[in-house]
């Protein structure tokens, strides 16, 4: 049976579909929105250059910061001077060696002074938080 003897705003089934598919999408999406917002509401808590770090670590550029924010949060809640020495001693380093703060270098700058300070506890504490 061909649908054209219908009037048009009757339901059918494949605009049923299309309806459901579009609401669906609109949810999905929409559920999205505020996770973002909180991570970026939170980064400005994050010491410098430790999200960067988290990310050199592990490197996931479809990943949202979220999922780098949240547990890296928690890492500066429960070792706020470990955090604090460790990034000290990281942009001391970028500085000596750069000239410029550790989350400013590119990324093979970056991965070099990481690779100098892999086995210390500061880097394998947010490591193990991640």
């Amino acid at each position: 049976m061909h649908d054209s003897a219908r009037p048009h705003g009757t339901l059918n089934r494949r605009r049923f579909l299309s309806i459901s598919g579009q609401s669906l999408l609109a949810f999905s999406l929409s559920q999205l929105i505020p996770v973002n917002l909180l991570a970026e509401e939170r980064l400005p808590d994050l010491p410098d250059g430790l999200l960067r770090m988290g990310r050199d670590v592990f490197p996931h550029e479809f990943i949202s910061d979220h999922h780098y924010v949240q547990p890296l949060l928690g890492l500066v809640d429960e070792q706020p001077a470990l955090v604090a020495r460790g990034l000290d001693v990281l942009q001391q380093q970028a500085q000596q060696a750069h000239g410029s703060p550790f989350e400013q270098l590119d990324e093979a700058e970056r991965v070099a002074l990481l690779t100098k300070i892999e086995n210390t506890p500061f880097f394998k504490t947010p490591c193990a938080a991640a």
